[in-house]
């Protein structure tokens, strides 16, 4: 669905599993490659990511900062965000 439709429609879409299940865990590119794939058309509006160790919360964070997105940067993601809450 096209984003300015997608809006129109008061739409939203969740990412969800973006670390495969886990299976990602020990491949640095692979974790890169799906926050690029996710973050890239700037069509997901939130995330739900599940972590087992505090390191892993900073290494996704990290990953987050340093990812393209679509239309802006992640500290636009983040002010959305913080608006939502």
């Amino acid at each position: 669905m096209e984003m300015k439709r997608r809006e129109f429609l008061a739409k939203s879409i969740a990412g969800m599993k973006l670390i495969g299940e886990g299976t990602f865990r020990d491949s640095d590119e692979k974790r890169d490659e799906s926050v690029r794939y996710v973050l890239g058309p700037g069509s997901v509006d939130a995330m739900v990511i599940g972590f087992e160790k505090i390191e892993e919360v900073d290494d996704f964070a990290a990953r987050l900062r340093k990812a393209p997105v679509a239309g802006g940067e992640v500290r636009a993601l983040a002010r959305r965000a913080a608006r939502a809450a």
